[in-house]
């Protein structure tokens, strides 16, 4: 009797429920910053409506969140929940306006995905019994299944860095509203920015020409480009400088460049606005052999020349 209600107990600490996003009715406007925040090891946290209903949700209660209303639908994110239930103005900005208020939670995300873990067609042929489409959040879902799905999403199908980029970036190609110019920022701001920039920080430390230690305002740069770099040069540290912004504009149009030395070279169109442009034929940066064959290219393919 004892051990059937530790069992309970445990049980009652660990339900699960289930969330859903409906793109069509809330726009998730930094699900990938999230990915990415995920991706370098960063909490992610969101506060979710549970609706209006009552509910037994509190800490230490465990979430899957599944897309609905657009495809594809399914499993997006697992993960566990860090509050009680807490009331605020609606999600939903029309009702706010009215002064309706609702219910939320705050969820802590382990896996989140931009495509599905698992597709709802998968789902209601594996577990006919649990309606995955619901009208609103915090059904509870069977225990046996929640550990199925959990063990399931936290062994074989976590998605892999490579595989989430190759999806986000695909999703912006696709988009027939943005330009080729807009496509590439998008991607490298989405996808390799973020942690190309904090291995950067993390080798540099500072301007690699300046040494000016501002850290917020200094760029991430690729020697080579992004556009013409393969996967594992657009994040490998050596493939990067960390610049001011007027070094970085110049470094990107190829108007300044490094010899083997480490030594500037400035192009014959600046030559004449160097002082106004705060650079010095005297500027160097330290190089190593790993870096060599990215400037390399840089000098032959990018720098407009002397």
């Amino acid at each position: 009797m004892l051990f059937s209600n530790i069992l309970l107990y445990k049980a009652k600490l660990m339900a699960t429920y289930l969330f859903t996003w409906n793109p069509k009715r809330w726009d998730w406007k930094n699900l990938n910053n999230q990915i990415l925040q995920l991706q370098n090891n960063e909490e992610v946290f969101n506060d979710w409506g549970t609706g209006s209903r009552k509910h037994n949700i509190g800490i230490n209660d465990q979430f899957i969140l599944v897309r609905v209303g657009v495809q594809p639908k399914g499993i997006i994110a697992i993960g566990s929940i860090e509050s009680e239930l807490f009331e605020r103005n609606h999600w939903d900005k029309n009702l706010t306006k009215q002064g309706k208020k609702t219910s939320f939670v705050k969820l802590k995300f382990n896996n989140l995905s931009p495509a599905t873990f698992i597709k709802e067609e998968e789902l209601q042929k594996r577990f006919p019994k649990i309606n995955w489409t619901p009208q609103t959040n915090g059904i509870k879902i069977d225990e046996a299944i929640a550990a199925e799905i959990f063990k399931e999403l936290n062994t074989n199908l976590k998605l892999s860095h490579q595989d989430i980029n190759a999806q986000l970036e695909n999703e912006i190609l696709q988009d027939p509203k943005l330009t080729e110019t807009d496509k590439q920022q998008l991607v490298l701001s989405r996808i390799g920015q973020g942690q190309f920039r904090n291995l950067l920080i993390k080798y540099w430390n500072h301007c690699c020409v300046t040494d000016l230690p501002l850290i917020n305002i200094l760029i991430a740069s690729h020697i080579k480009p992004w556009k013409v770099a393969d996967n594992m040069e657009r994040l490998d540290p050596y493939n990067g400088l960390l610049l001011t912004p007027n070094l970085d504009k110049l470094f990107d149009k190829g108007h300044i460049s490094f010899d083997k030395n480490g030594k500037i070279m400035v192009s014959k169109v600046i030559s004449e606005h160097m002082n106004a442009l705060s650079i010095s034929k005297e500027m160097r940066i330290c190089l190593t052999p790993n870096h060599e064959k990215y400037m390399e290219y840089h000098r032959t393919q990018i720098f407009n020349g002397e």
